[in-house]
């Protein structure tokens, strides 16, 4: 029975894994919009 489940299993481990990941390129890209519109705000200079 649990030689059955391991597939599935791993499958979903992977999907979760995935998951996480576009999660936290999408926080990464989201900090760095929010570092530039408060360095636009005290009028630094944005690269």
């Amino acid at each position: 029975m649990l030689a059955g489940m391991m597939d599935p299993m791993e499958k979903t481990t992977a999907q979760g894994g995935a998951a996480i990941d576009e999660a936290l390129s999408c926080i990464e890209a989201s900090n760095r919009c929010i570092a530039a519109m408060e360095a636009r705000a005290n009028g630094r200079r944005v690269a």
